[in-house]
């Protein structure tokens, strides 16, 4: 067990074989997964300092102190011993076996190779390359053995098996060779109480009040090592985001463009959206032909309070110079459902779609519907905007009481018709007509204070 606040250092793979966007990839991935499990383990505790977990990236070429790394994290093609080849995916070291403590990570993926005379047989592929989901997997459950854990098992086979086919979510990100389908093993309040339960309330610093940094352990990097320039501009359309405490959804937007030496056409942005709870989400942005990208947030009132941070990357690149905060809190008043255009200006008549034409369906429902049907927003997102018009009775909804055997999908036809109202191929008539089949079918569902 550990008895300081552990030291983690991940070492930058010295192979000219590996392409530098993968380096730094893989880096990113073993910085995420510490932090993970230090936000994991600091949450419903009050000194958040007695969990902390540094991690110190240690470019190739750079000089560090080895001695103030408590664990090492390295990445290697496949075990060094034959015998072991294809019999794990990665494995953890403690000091007493190794002289320093690692975590190793084997980086090739293993398929089958049609071996003459022995038919289809296990090998590595010296050009396929295990995803992020799966190294990350592998690397969450290491961290979990550098803690104190050791693996989780059923005294059902049965449910072993199940494990490991995926057939039954695992309850422990430390159950063994669920290789398959590694989505499915994640942290979970199982280990995180574990973790809890060995340390105590003391945490990480029970026997110690040794708290290091990062200058203890790096004395200086390969000045070699550029930082990547990939986006020429990246914004967020407001960076203090007020919502209402009944505020039903709330849109900002994230948007920039690709430097054109940069941009390759067919290729995403992604980006890695950090909560304020240490909740991460990346998102895929598509990206138009001149290098513009614009990714829709939504926020209402249950949305947490506090700092976001944006990590943004480009074709496995990452570009810190555009990282980005912003903040989210609650309005100090509650008036916040006056809209710009009138109520009365834009209700229908009951049970017509009448003079619809002559009203405006607010600009923002446009963009959504435009985000929904080019998939970069949930059918939910969508749905909720829509709600929100027809509870403010900005558009009048008849019969929205669910018919007999209705259906809860939504069907493709009406995401066309979105896409051709954005487009203004349609009218706002027959856009509302395809929202009543929604009503009438249950998707969308109304609060009636009457």
């Amino acid at each position: 067990m550990l008895t300081n606040t552990p030291v983690y250092c991940g070492i930058e793979p010295d192979d000219s074989n590996i392409p530098d966007y993968l380096k730094e990839r893989w880096m990113k991935l073993t910085k995420d997964a510490v932090f993970y499990w230090q936000v994991k383990l600091q949450t419903q505790h009050q000194q958040l300092d007695r969990w902390n977990m540094l991690y110190v990236e240690i470019p190739v070429g750079a000089t560090y102190k080895s001695e103030n790394c408590d664990i090492e994290i390295k990445f290697i093609p496949k075990p060094v011993n034959y015998e072991d080849w294809y019999s794990y995916l990665g494995y953890y070291c403690p000091s007493v076996y190794c002289g320093k403590a690692e975590i190793v990570i084997t980086y090739l993926e293993i398929g089958t190779c049609d071996i003459a005379n022995l038919g289809l047989e296990y090998c590595y592929k010296d050009a396929a390359i295990r995803t992020d989901v799966d190294l990350a997997s592998t690397m969450s459950h290491e961290l979990g053995h550098s803690l104190g854990l050791g693996h989780y098992t059923s005294n059902d086979p049965k449910l072993n098996y199940e494990w490991t086919t995926g057939e039954n979510q695992p309850p422990s990100i430390m159950a063994v060779k669920h290789r398959y389908i590694p989505q499915l093993r994640q942290i979970t309040q199982l280990d995180i109480d574990k973790v809890h339960e060995m340390y105590g309330e003391g945490g990480f610093l029970t026997s110690s009040d040794d708290k290091k940094s990062v200058e203890d352990v790096l004395i200086n990097t390969n000045p070699t090592i550029k930082q990547r320039r990939i986006f020429e501009t990246l914004s967020i359309s407001n960076s203090n985001i007020l919502v209402g405490k009944y505020e039903l959804i709330k849109i900002e937007k994230i948007s920039g463009t690709v430097f054109d030496d940069v941009h390759l056409a067919g290729h995403p942005v992604f980006l890695t959206i950090i909560g304020p709870n240490g909740e991460i989400e990346t998102v895929k942005v598509r990206v138009t032909g001149d290098g513009y990208f614009e990714y829709p947030l939504t926020f209402d009132g249950k949305s947490t309070q506090e700092i976001y941070h944006v990590e943004p990357s480009y074709m496995d690149f990452v570009d810190i110079s555009k990282n980005l905060n912003f903040e989210v809190g609650v309005k100090s008043s509650e008036t916040t459902f006056n809209l710009a255009v009138p109520k009365q200006s834009l209700e229908q008549k009951e049970g017509t779609n009448e003079d619809i034409d002559k009203n405006e369906i607010p600009k923002w429902i446009q963009n959504n519907a435009k985000w929904w049907a080019d998939e970069v927003i949930t059918d939910k997102e969508f749905v909720r905007g829509i709600e929100h018009l027809a509870e403010k009775e900005i558009i009048k909804i008849t019969n929205v009481y669910p018919q007999e055997n209705s259906s809860k999908n939504i069907p493709f036809w009406i995401k066309n018709t979105a896409k051709w109202w954005t487009d203004g191929v349609i009218s706002d008539d027959e856009f509302l007509k395809a929202v009543q089949h929604l009503a009438s079918n249950g998707i969308i569902k109304i609060k009636n204070d009457n």
